[in-house]
């Protein structure tokens, strides 16, 4: 068990899981993002919180995209990424704890690892008998890491995805719902959980879920 570990997300594009998940009660205790624009929109909020909030520009070189990640990183922190744009080396996936949502439901459809899978499932929804979004380890082969937490909704019920704007609504909630079960059923324990009696700060067990 991790007890203690601090928990680092990165974001590349908009913030707004991180956001969600906040307002749910789960806080990281350092976010990265290498999008200044989304820096200058979400400093004030993450500052509300007293959550550090850097804007860290990723460098071009292999070599130095290494020693970018072991600047900011511990042995023992717990890593996620949140629409984070890049691909992560492999000494640093050896390293770290790191995990990747994905928007793609790449344990039934393998197919869908890599770039937009949202837009690849709406241009042939038919074939899809379920959209999902997982949580998997972040290894050298993208999207390749062991998938941990798997949420799901069946295309065969009354929900309906009539545009790409629907698709990428129901799968960023299926999303959430996956980052939720990850911290509500893991063994990861973080600082920021705990009160100075060891109990939890959040009822995470009374947290209700978001379902499509």
């Amino acid at each position: 068990m991790q007890v203690g570990s601090k928990w680092v997300a990165f974001f590349s594009q908009t913030g707004s899981e991180i956001v969600s998940l906040i307002k749910k009660g789960y806080r990281p205790d350092l976010i990265i993002t290498d999008n200044k624009e989304s820096y200058d929109e979400r400093k004030t909020f993450f500052k509300y919180f007293n959550i550090e909030f850097w804007y860290r520009p990723l460098p071009k070189s292999i070599n130095y995209k290494v020693q970018y990640y072991d600047e900011i990183l511990n042995s023992k922190d717990i890593v996620t990424l949140h629409g984070w744009l890049n691909i992560v080396p492999a000494d640093t996936c050896e390293r770290y704890t790191i995990y990747n949502g994905h928007p793609g439901h790449i344990v039934n459809y393998p197919e869908l690892k890599g770039k937009d899978p949202q837009e690849r499932v709406f241009k042939n929804l038919k074939k899809y008998d379920t959209v999902g979004s997982v949580i998997h380890r972040v290894t050298d082969e993208v999207d390749g890491g062991e998938v941990v937490v798997v949420a799901e909704q069946s295309t065969n019920t009354n929900i309906k995805i009539n545009s790409l704007d629907g698709m990428f609504g129901v799968c960023s909630a299926l999303s959430l719902h996956t980052w939720e079960q990850f911290f509500r059923n893991s063994n990861i324990i973080l600082e920021t959980d705990l009160n100075y009696d060891g109990t939890f700060k959040n009822d995470r067990e009374n947290n209700i879920p978001i379902y499509c």
